[in-house]
């Protein structure tokens, strides 16, 4: 039986705006009549024995048309006869959508579950029945193959064809993404476009639309329950596989989307937690014990340490006026040292809107080995391809050194861990849903 996960490394939303306007959603002001709504942006995150469901509503008149968010669920869907309410509703928008999370916890692994969102009084009726599969337990497994899925830069493309305001594009993005999210986990990452209402500068944005406040209300993952800091970094088991999401944004030494760059962004626990944090995940992952239950690392961020490197989008008389999204050097100094010596196996990144594989490198970039089958060393990979239609980005710097293949088409990655040291990772074209690369992994255990 395959697992499926799908796991986002984004930047999730990408906003240009020509002028800063403030949208009125869901409201008359000639009708205060309360009609029933339906629950939407329906998403699934993992916790450690679960999930969390969260949805939004529209609320009346800025008050909560939730108040006591319920979740009915079973392994029949004719019998959803187990209930909880455990959970949260947070809110940020002048005319406010609320954000419900309840979570579902102490389930079977690896099986299925139903589950439907139950109505609230008179203003939100109950919604469909949903269902998903809960993880395999952390550990080798007889269940493989076991199936993660990797996109970058998803919604960049819809969102520069629309133009929309900022809280419109991301209910379109939520709103297309609910037919996966509301029945396969869905785990998020933060990236640049995250950070605030306009991608250049936070001068022009309200403070409730400043540093990650709409990714970090949108989303529920589970960071606290890691040891990290909720949607911003946290890592998590998956059957054979540790997965760690970084924030390659802020929180570290000269982070690209920190205090004092455009966009201002971060300094939610100080420049040293989250490489602190980093460390104590990977010597806790990788204790030999852990490391033989467990053996598969999986570390992943929104920018690429290396590869390829871009044209800028905007320049006069050959200068950049746009900066181009190429290679985060201050997050290579903060994360690579690390994600070297513990051994990890594959880094994935978006950022830039291609596909790009780069041979196994050692702590300082450099190649191990010219192929993936007899060696270690960090397997680093570039997906933004989700972005990749729109055509804006044109490789600048070809680095056929490490490279060993590159698309700049329109697709994502699948990486299939077949047994404790062996993996198949595909790259697919989102158009025919065709696999247009595979490439055989073999690890040293």
């Amino acid at each position: 039986m395959v697992k499926h996960l799908v796991y986002n490394i984004v930047s999730i939303t990408f906003v240009l705006l020509t002028t800063f306007s403030i949208y009125v959603e869901g409201l008359s002001l000639c009708s205060f009549i309360p009609k029933k709504n339906r629950s939407t942006h329906i998403r699934l995150a993992l916790r450690p024995t679960g999930v969390t469901v969260s949805w939004t509503t529209d609320g009346f008149a800025d008050i909560d048309d939730t108040p006591s968010p319920q979740i009915v669920y079973g392994t029949d869907q004719n019998a959803l006869t187990m209930t909880s309410t455990t959970g949260f509703t947070t809110s940020y928008y002048i005319i406010k959508k609320f954000f419900h999370n309840v979570y579902l916890d102490n389930l079977q692994p690896s099986t299925k579950y139903y589950y439907r969102i139950k109505a609230s009084s008179n203003f939100v009726d109950e919604s469909n029945i949903y269902s998903f599969m809960t993880a395999p337990t952390p550990g080798i497994t007889t269940e493989y193959p076991v199936n993660l899925s990797f996109v970058g830069d998803l919604s960049l493309d819809n969102d520069f064809n629309q133009n929309q305001p900022y809280e419109d594009t991301w209910n379109t993005f939520q709103d297309n993404l609910q037919p996966i999210s509301a029945n396969v986990p869905y785990q998020v990452g933060p990236g640049n476009h995250e950070a605030t209402c306009f991608q250049y500068s936070d001068a022009i944005c309200p403070s409730f639309l400043r540093n990650f406040t709409a990714y970090q209300n949108r989303f529920c993952m589970s960071g606290d329950l890691s040891g990290g800091y909720k949607n911003m970094w946290y890592s998590f088991d998956y059957g054979p596989i540790h997965v760690i999401m970084l924030n390659t944004e802020t929180d570290f030494v000269d982070a690209p989307t920190g205090p004092d760059t455009t966009l201002n962004a971060g300094h939610f626990v100080g420049k040293s937690a989250q490489v602190t944090w980093l460390q104590a995940d990977l010597q806790k992952a990788t204790d030999p014990a852990q490391r033989a239950k467990v053996p598969w690392i999986v570390a992943t961020g929104h920018r690429p340490f290396y590869g390829s490197t871009v044209v800028p989008a905007v320049q006069i008389v050959g200068h950049a006026i746009i900066p181009p999204s190429d290679n985060c050097r201050s997050c290579e100094l903060a994360f690579m040292p690390l994600l070297s010596q513990y051994k990890v196996d594959f880094y994935f990144a978006g950022h830039l809107h291609w596909m790009e594989l780069l041979y196994p490198l050692d702590a300082s970039g450099n190649i191990v080995t010219r192929n993936f089958t007899s060696g270690d060393g960090l397997i680093h990979v570039t997906d933004g391809a989700g972005a990749a239609p729109t055509s804006t980005e044109k490789i600048k710097t070809n680095d056929t050194e490490r490279q060993a293949w590159i698309c700049n088409g329109y697709g994502f990655h699948q990486l299939l861990i077949q047994d404790s040291s062996h993996a198949i990772l595909n790259f697919i074209d989102s158009s025919t849903t065709t696999v247009i690369k595979s490439v055989d992994i073999v690890r040293k255990r």
